[in-house]
């Protein structure tokens, strides 16, 4: 109750602060809670009218009507499993379920397809899983390719065209990074780890493999943790040794343009206060030299501007920023443009558009459960411009024109997007 009541009151002062104070404001266009509600805004067919005329609006930027575009037909064909094609007829799928690999702009899918067969992947593994078969395909439908199997398609972190996907596995020589591409092919690395995670580039080209290292049993040879960047092709194009070990439940990360990879690291002992140091360490893609890096954030999963320009740090107690990404410096903090103190209790995630002109949060209130957490929408002055204490997540187009809200979870065995909304930042001053 006390964080329902907090939430009211932040409301009240974000309205006040659109009214008199911001130059921004937040007007919701379109929102359901149930499958029932989305399918019955289907009956005119696709675009939905209200939806053709923000895609019609060119004081929209075309790359932020695109990005909405694609998010709509994704929940739809999450929900449903049916996509529409380039004429607007729909293309529904026989399927156990549909799914993004990117998840900002939701190109393109995984479709699993009923049925299974029991067994081994293609690759040696320690875990026997069901193979399940599965295809590719764009926003529209269309088939792009084959998945080897769709199965583990939550493990995986894909690129923005679908034809390149990456995770590290269990084999019998430790964890090993494999690429699996959309003709049903893959390749299994010669890296062997301890344990390691593996992030992909929206373009495909690079995969970031954060290895916690492993000691070998039978000569006692150590190889230390290490962050090591491959093509797509899975060579090696540099390897370099980390002071710390990789966090092993977050992949690292690659800004949209390809110029820097973070690594979320971690000490393997207690501080004298009984704290694990932790750090986002951010490196060179052409070079693996070490750029910046944060100590102590209060998130590890550091986000990007979709133009790769500026990366959001999610930070306690005032101190949560947006940098620039090639050098660290730091362009925008809460501690410079406060947020109201009932919003800033605690950031556990922080995103925003390019030029940091709208910024979201993932509101943590102190000694709160996670059904108590909500979502904060912020002009870069700090001002509160909307909350939502229903949903998981909050994305804003490239330029912050459009924020969408949704109950997406690709590491979720329920592959909802509801309860869904919609809403626009008009254009105006800055």
């Amino acid at each position: 109750m006390k964080h329902a009541i907090i939430i009211a009151a932040v409301l009240s002062i974000a309205a006040t602060a659109q009214t008199e104070t911001s130059s921004l404001r937040v007007e919701e266009v379109f929102s359901v809670e149930t499958s029932e509600e989305l399918e019955a805004s289907l009956t005119g067919g696709y675009p939905m009218p209200w939806l053709a005329e923000i895609l019609e609006d060119k004081t929209i930027p075309e790359e932020d009507r695109y990005w909405l575009d694609c998010r709509v037909r994704a929940a739809i064909a999450i929900e449903f499993h049916t996509f529409f094609d380039r004429n607007g007829n729909s293309v529904a799928y026989d399927a156990e379920w549909i799914m993004p690999g990117e998840n900002y702009w939701r190109e393109s899918f995984t479709v699993n397809l009923p049925g299974c067969e029991y067994g081994t992947l293609p690759f040696n593994t320690r875990s026997d899983w069901r193979v399940d078969p599965g295809i590719t395909v764009n926003s529209y439908g269309e088939h792009i390719g084959e998945f080897v199997h769709s199965g583990v398609a939550s493990r995986l972190n894909t690129s923005r065209d679908g034809t390149i996907s990456a995770g590290a596995f269990p084999t019998g020589n430790g964890y090993q990074p494999v690429l699996l591409y959309s003709d049903a092919t893959y390749f299994i690395s010669p890296i062997s780890m301890g344990f390691g995670m593996c992030g992909i580039s929206n373009s495909g080209n690079y995969v970031i493999v954060s290895s916690a290292g492993k000691t070998d049993w039978q000569t006692g040879e150590e190889t230390p943790p290490q962050a090591i960047l491959l093509n797509r092709n899975g060579e090696i194009l540099w390897e370099t040794e980390l002071e710390m070990t990789p966090v092993g439940n977050i992949s690292p990360v690659i800004s949209p343009n390809d110029e820097v990879c973070v690594i979320p690291t971690q000490a393997e002992s207690f501080d004298e206060n009984g704290i694990i140091k932790l750090s986002l360490q951010a490196f060179d893609m052409n070079t693996g030299a070490e750029l910046w890096r944060v100590d102590n954030p209060s998130g590890l999963s550091v986000s990007f501007s979709p133009d790769g320009q500026l990366a959001f740090i999610p930070r306690e107690d005032y101190e949560s920023s947006a940098v620039i990404t090639s050098t660290g410096e730091e362009i925008w903090s809460d501690s410079k443009h406060p947020f109201t103190a009932l919003v800033n209790e605690g950031i556990r995630y922080l995103t925003g558009s390019n030029r940091a002109r709208v910024i979201s949060a993932v509101i943590m209130p102190p000694d709160s459960r996670y059904t108590e957490w909500y979502l904060a929408l912020f002009n870069s002055n700090g001002q509160t411009l909307y909350l939502n204490s229903n949903n998981r997540n909050m994305n804003i187009s490239p330029n912050g024109s459009v924020v969408i809200t949704d109950n997406y979870n690709p590491r979720s065995e329920a592959v909802t997007t509801l309860p869904f909304s919609i809403a626009r930042i008009p254009s105006g001053g800055e």
